[in-house]
């Protein structure tokens, strides 16, 4: 009876530690390419905020948080050293809007269009980031695994607790 569903025994990475290694780093070009063009899509944006607000002080700044494993977009109030906050969802982006309300509704409607596409890039690079962080980890275990087989003793045995 053949089976219906979606796996498939004879795809990486069920085929074992040696086999799959260029698919897997094919997939990792794939997804860092993708980072480099969501980073990119974050200084477009950073950009074009910044060109759409070019009066200095600004209520907020869009900046872009560099974090150790990937970068995301963040409001920022603009004093020195100004903290990192959601302008829409926090208790600090009220308090900014409500200045805003009486005197322009549209600059709100602008803020929002920038808060949306920093919701959707933030998105595509905490999902592109995700699946490079896993990749990169299953590749480094897969590769501890092949170390660890190729140091097989005479009797067969795999001995992974010591280096002799």
């Amino acid at each position: 009876m053949p089976q219906n569903d979606n796996w498939n025994l004879d795809s990486v990475p069920f085929k074992g530690p040696f086999k799959g290694k260029g698919h897997n780093r094919r997939i990792v070009k794939l997804l860092e390419y993708q980072m480099s063009e969501i980073k990119a899509s974050m200084e477009n944006t950073v950009i074009n905020f910044n060109d759409a607000f070019p009066t200095t002080p600004r209520v907020a700044n869009l900046r872009i948080l560099q974090r150790p494993t990937y970068p995301l977009l963040w409001w920022r109030l603009p004093e020195n050293g100004g903290k990192f906050f959601q302008l829409f969802n926090s208790r600090e982006g009220q308090r900014i809007l409500s200045r805003l309300k009486p005197t322009s509704p549209n600059t709100i409607k602008l803020l929002a269009r920038y808060d949306k596409e920093r919701v959707e890039i933030n998105s595509r690079c905490k999902i592109i980031g995700s699946m490079l962080e896993s990749y990169r980890a299953y590749m480094e275990s897969m590769g501890f695994i092949a170390s660890v087989l190729s140091e097989e003793t005479e009797s067969g045995f795999v001995n992974i607790y010591t280096k002799d």
